[in-house]
């Protein structure tokens, strides 16, 4: 199809006839007399209509030629079929046959050039920087790696970033020759003294199963002996006193590594929190908090209470409060739990100016103590297409990551209102609208062209989430953006948290699922949060009702339901709990949602308030609508609460030291909270804030470090806490049109890069000079004919 780079100039042949029609029309000789014109104008009548005729085609042709005509032509180039070996001689692949890149360079450069070089060495994997540090762009490589990335830039955003560069890359698939075991333990590096802790050894293993025996000792006992010949998790919860407590796993296989066959832990305990509990009744509450934390109990709010972690609120009218004090309590990083009732919220003197104050403080805003219409729901559901889609969902699944998300896009349209506003937009490296925002029950089709997408290469997620929001920036009603994604972005994953705060800032609220074993779940749960939502698994979009509205009461009580249960306060929650009633309140834009009834209303919205913490409990402390919540099995609800509103215990301490355990061959970050200046013959302090300062140490082998009053654990290098090939490797593979091979298949390594090679080219053919040699044409033409004319003429008379 030919195409103009200058189409505007094809308008100017229009005006140019015109002219020329009027300027062979006009006589440019003056004549005496009126019969000699007409004979003269009778004989140049010809002339005219030829010179006329003959002009315009060639002013038409000339005016096109300058409008530049042009054709763009694919062609299919040979290329130069070569082979970048990159090869992971590090510590932890040592388990593999050190051999192989030799051989398969021997064999596959007697058909096509290869290169090899190194991109890691003993206990350094940073896979990421070397292989950006060997790509050019339309180039093929092969990986001969265990994947496992320990260093530097990420793997899967330089993977991405092959893939805009037209770069291929394949891997090997591997096994071990050598066997080898690791064991790690799970569980929080500080708690507080004699509430349950629970914590899990892990053992997983490479190659051949191999027997041992499983030894776990807190402090200087031992907890557990077993002998195994499995992968296998060990499961305990501990009540622990205040002080510093060592838990050690030992595992003794005769493996490769025996570095990796022992773990410590330390744990953290510190004092129970002093929380002040206020209330104008005999809360049924209380005992649930009083075995955890130190409780003072109060029927009003005293002059002073800056001793406390957190202060809870138990239905509490506004005009009893000191609302400026309370602010300034939580700015200076105190927490503040508020459970609604029968006297908080829409049912106190909501209007006072007393009370707008008061609601500034709080992440919800108070509604008016009535049951509202509903608003119109616009929903656009964004489906991620990008290559990195195309791999398996996980390993007992035959269907891919992209054919689970367009199922799941159905099975949200499914549950979605008709009469609800609903777009859907698919993205790669670039968004496409796939359906404007419209009624659901005028797009019979959608289904559909859901189900007709294909992947293609390269992920902008950012550039997804503002078409979504170009498509909801006229809607009245509620508006969300439901993502459905493996989180892997080949842009900076800033972007996308930016995008979803402007979300959020426009009255958007973003929604994430994460699709596939090997999904981001972190920057999906981030995109989330920065949007004002909450991260779901596939199994868990059942929730996305409660987000629209779209679930019914049942009978007269309200199921409660976990919207975010990857937040500290909800993460593995099982709740089964249901409310007779609750307050009216609406969650701000920057809060986080976190507990509905079933028909999505809110009870439970958190959000940080300058250094402080402010959760709102919308309904009541189980007085007469929420007493199933004081139940055993959900009663860790409101314990949940209250630690989260605690929050950074350290703070009010006049000495505290701030260790996390680490691998060998880091750099340990010792943090002092401190009114002066700490002194240690082994440390140098820097200032760092407020009553805060910072040393650094190395240390130089593995055990137990004390620093002052504080112990920290320094374990086996992080080079061998991954042992095996990495489970992302083949997905982030395919991300760049690359295939795993097996060592033997060297034809199919060879084939595949000069299949690979081959690269298609767009050219632009230009038709100018097509159309100005015919213009030329036609002038020598017309040239010719004028002289025939003359000559007939002439000899005529």
């Amino acid at each position: 199809m030919i195409s103009f780079k200058y189409p505007d100039l094809l308008f100017a042949i229009i005006p140019a006839v015109v002219i020329l029609f009027f300027i062979t029309r006009r006589n440019f000789v003056k004549f005496d007399d009126y019969r000699e014109q007409f004979r003269f104008s009778s004989e140049k009548r010809l002339d005219r209509i030829l010179i006329f005729s003959s002009r315009a085609i060639i002013y038409a042709l000339l005016i096109a030629a300058l409008a530049q005509p042009f054709t763009l032509e694919r062609q299919t180039m040979p290329g130069n079929p070569s082979l970048n070996i990159l090869v992971d001689r590090s510590s932890s692949f040592s388990i593999y046959d050190q051999n192989i890149s030799d051989r398969l360079v021997e064999e596959i450069s007697r058909t096509i050039p290869v290169t090899s070089r190194t991109i890691a060495e003993h206990n350094r994997s940073a896979i990421g920087d070397s292989i950006l540090a060997n790509i050019q762009g339309n180039d093929n490589v092969l990986l001969i790696t265990d994947g496992n990335n320990n260093h530097g830039r990420s793997f899967g955003d330089i993977m991405l970033l092959a893939s805009s560069l037209n770069t291929t890359i394949s891997s090997i698939n591997l096994n071990p020759v050598n066997k080898d075991a690791l064991v790690k333990i799970e569980g929080p590096a500080e708690t507080t003294a004699d509430n349950d802790n629970t914590f899990e050894v892990s053992v997983s293993q490479t190659g051949h199963m191999m027997p041992y025996t499983l030894k776990v000792r807190v402090d200087n006992e031992q907890i557990a002996e077993e002998a195994v010949s499995e992968v296998k998790t060990f499961i305990f919860t501990r009540k622990l006193k205040e002080g510093y407590h060592k838990i050690i796993a030992e595992i003794d296989p005769k493996d490769h590594f025996v570095g990796n066959n022992r773990f410590m832990k330390v744990v953290k305990v510190q004092p129970k929190p002093k929380i002040l509990f206020i209330s104008q009744k005999n809360s049924p509450a209380s005992g649930i908090f009083t075995p955890i934390y130190d409780m003072t109990y109060s029927q009003t709010l005293p002059s002073q209470f800056g001793q406390y972690s957190a202060i809870i609120l138990d239905d509490i009218k506004v005009e009893s409060l000191n609302v400026e004090k309370l602010t300034e309590y939580v700015l200076a990083g105190n927490g503040l739990f508020i459970i609604g009732g029968k006297s908080s919220f829409e049912r106190d003197n909501y209007k006072s100016p007393e009370y707008k104050t008061y609601e500034a403080l709080l992440p919800v805003t108070i509604g008016s103590g009535k049951e509202e219409p509903k608003k119109e729901v616009n929903v656009v559901i964004l489906i991620d297409i990008s290559g990195s889609t195309g791999s398996m969902f996980d390993k007992s699944s035959p269907n891919s990551v992209k054919e689970v998300e367009k199922a799941l896009a159905v099975s949200i349209l499914n549950d979605i209102k008709k009469s609800s506003m609903v777009g859907v937009v698919a993205f790669e490296s670039s968004p496409h609208i796939v359906s404007e925002l419209s009624k659901l029950s005028d797009k019979p089709e959608l289904e559909n062209d859901i189900k007709s997408l294909s992947h293609g290469r390269g992920t902008d997620i950012a550039s997804g989430l503002s078409a979504s929001i170009d498509l909801l920036s006229n809607a009245h009603g509620s508006k969300s953006i439901i993502l459905i994604s493996d989180g892997i972005t080949g842009g900076p994953p800033a972007d996308d948290i930016m995008k979803a705060k402007s979300a959020n800032a426009n009255g958007i609220r973003v929604y994430t699922v994460g699709v596939g074993e090997n999904t981001e779940r972190r920057h999906m749960q981030d995109i989330a949060a920065a949007g004002g939502g909450a991260f779901f698994e596939p199994k868990e979009t059942e929730r996305i009702k409660m987000i629209l509205g779209e679930s019914e009461k049942a009978n007269d009580t309200f199921k409660l339901e976990v919207l975010d249960n990857h937040h500290f306060i909800t993460k593995n929650m099982k709740l089964s709990a249901s409310v007779s009633g609750y307050n009216y309140v609406l969650p701000k834009s920057q809060s986080q949602l976190l507990l509905t009834t079933g028909n999505g209303e809110p009870i439970l919205s958190v959000w940080r308030f300058g250094l402080g913490r402010i959760a709102v409990l919308s309904t009541d402390d189980g007085s007469a609508w929420n007493s199933e919540m004081l139940g055993k099995q959900n009663s860790a609800m409101l314990s949940r609460i209250t630690n989260w509103a605690v929050g950074d215990l350290s703070r009010n301490k006049d000495f505290d030291v701030q260790m996390d355990d680490i691998y060998l061959g880091e750099e340990l970050e010792i943090g002092i909270v401190a009114s002066a200046i700490p002194k240690s013959p082994d440390l140098n302090f820097t200032k760092t804030g407020d009553r805060r300062y910072m040393a650094a140490y190395k240390p130089q082998s593995t055990g137990f470090y004390q620093f002052f009053d504080a112990v920290v654990a320094v374990n086996y290098e992080n080079e061998i806490s991954q042992v095996g090939t990495n489970p992302s490797l083949e997905k982030l593979v395919r991300v760049t049109n690359g295939e795993v091979f097996e060592p033997d298949n060297i034809q199919g390594i060879i084939d595949k890069v000069k299949q690979d090679s081959k690269r298609i080219t767009t050219q632009s053919k230009s038709y100018s000079w097509i159309l100005v040699l015919s213009a030329l044409s036609i002038f020598l033409i017309e040239i010719a004919a004028r002289k025939a004319i003359e000559t007939k003429r002439i000899k005529n008379q």
